[in-house]
């Protein structure tokens, strides 16, 4: 049988791996025209307590070979008074962190490279109708993410095996900004909220290669007083993470 799957996202290279490690012959049809098209570079977070299942011997199990995750070991949750909670692993880690995109080593290319060697085609800027498909792993069509934003930081790391995450619904409304590290010298600082009007009209770029910059682009003209002191609450919360992101990294 020829089955057909619809994204080329972690679950459609997935099944289409364990279709093609079974004698199947697979295509797999993306409408983006790269891995991870449709989110862009960035680190993120699964977590890994919760189970009894640890997450790296699951994937091997499955025959699934991730190589490029990093292990949590301590979360610090932050209060708008910037007061925490520390919840720590002497031996488990909390999370794993990797990279997703069309960065080399990432989550998505260590996917397609896989699924290619075991003979699975990938269809990039291509889509495929749901009636087509044997397999729909192209999301829900609802976002659960409303918009996120943020930036990845390069330099030595004090504190490699902690995520810091940062609440308050003044600074950000359903959502919460997050400092997750990756490897000894990556890290990145950004927002999110799971409800898009939250940020509506907004753009914030965090960050350059040569320093913790913040960058504000035009507001448009009828964004609303509201929004706008929202905003402002917003870049104090940046200007703090940030603050704390420096925390992590070493001097030069």
């Amino acid at each position: 049988m020829k089955y057909k799957i619809k994204g080329a996202g972690p679950a459609g290279l997935a099944a289409a791996i364990k279709l093609a490690q079974k004698g199947y012959s697979v295509d797999v049809f993306e409408k983006a025209y790269s891995p991870g098209g449709g989110i862009g570079s960035n680190i993120q977070a699964m977590r890994s307590y919760g189970s009894d299942e640890k997450i790296l011997e699951t994937f091997s199990n499955e025959g699934l070979k991730i190589n490029k995750m990093h292990p949590i070991f301590k979360i610090k949750k932050y209060a708008p008074s910037l007061k925490f909670d520390m919840l720590y692993s002497k031996s488990t880690p909390i999370f794993y962190t990797f990279h997703r995109g069309k960065t080399k080593n990432s989550l998505d290319v260590q996917l397609v490279e896989q699924a290619e060697r075991e003979g699975v085609n990938i269809h990039f800027g291509k889509s495929i109708s749901l009636n087509n498909s044997n397999i729909i792993a192209s999301g829900s069509g609802f976002d659960p993410v409303g918009v996120g934003y943020g930036s990845e930081f390069k330099g030595k790391l004090k504190d490699n095996e902690t995520i810091s995450f940062f609440f308050g619904d003044k600074d950000v409304p359903h959502g919460y900004g997050y400092i997750a590290p990756f490897g000894t010298d990556e890290l990145t600082i950004a927002i999110t909220s799971f409800r898009q009007s939250d940020f509506a009209n907004t753009n914030i770029l965090l960050g350059e290669r040569q320093g913790l910059l913040i960058r504000l682009e035009a507001l448009e003209s009828n964004m609303r007083c509201y929004q706008d002191y929202l905003l402002q609450k917003q870049l104090l919360l940046i200007k703090i993470m940030i603050y704390y992101g420096k925390s992590h990294l070493k001097k030069s």
